[in-house]
């Protein structure tokens, strides 16, 4: 599910571009998405870089002079789950007391997934917002939820403002962005028990 471009120059300068965007017209084109691009300066990215390629049955894409001669530093980390890490729990290791995920999919269970997956991991009395891609005024989440959703201490819901297409038409909102007060992440992780590893699925 991961969309990730890793791009290399003749002398080495390397770029990494992660975002939500499937290679589509739509994705590439119509959609609302969301794009961070990165140069990659330290030798622990690049490596993350490689491992991932690996883990997904590619070649590593960062050639070894690179990686013998590269010494600089970067203030971003390449995080992903190919190498088992929990996306989740490095978001939340210092405990936040505020998060915002923008995401057009939702678990079904979505009160568990908050209550059991993301809130046990933030500090006390944390706040959680959602900006979901609505479709007909509604959440994609099981009827039985939305009033479920409305009880939980420390929810809130923010309306996505989608700006209409040269046709005239909304885009549709396919963006994975996750922001505490002091990380962002921006990817491919939806908010779903499968995207997250969390419970069984």
């Amino acid at each position: 599910h991961p969309k990730v471009i890793f791009l290399q120059n003749a002398s080495g300068t390397s770029w990494l571009f992660v975002s939500s965007a499937n290679l589509t017209v739509s994705g590439w084109s119509r959609n609302r998405e969301a794009v961070l691009d990165r140069e990659v300066r330290s030798l622990r990215n690049l490596g993350s870089i490689n491992e991932f390629f690996a883990a997904v049955g590619g070649e590593n894409p960062v050639d070894e002079s690179t990686l013998a001669r590269r010494k600089g530093q970067d203030d971003w980390e390449f995080v992903h789950s190919a190498n088992g890490n929990s996306f989740l729990d490095r978001l939340l290791e210092d405990r936040p007391g505020s998060l915002f995920i923008w995401s057009p999919y939702f678990a079904d269970d979505l009160r568990r997934l908050l209550e059991d997956g993301v809130l046990v991991r933030m500090s006390p009395g944390a706040q959680v917002g959602l900006v979901p891609d609505v479709e007909n005024e509604r959440i994609r989440v099981l009827d039985g939820q939305r009033e479920s959703l409305k009880a939980l201490e420390g929810l809130g819901f923010f309306r996505d403002d989608p700006r209409p297409s040269k046709s005239g038409s909304s885009a549709m909102s396919h963006a994975k962005v996750w922001l505490t007060e002091s990380r962002l992440a921006v990817g491919s992780w939806n908010c779903t028990e499968s995207a997250l590893h969390l419970f069984p699925y």
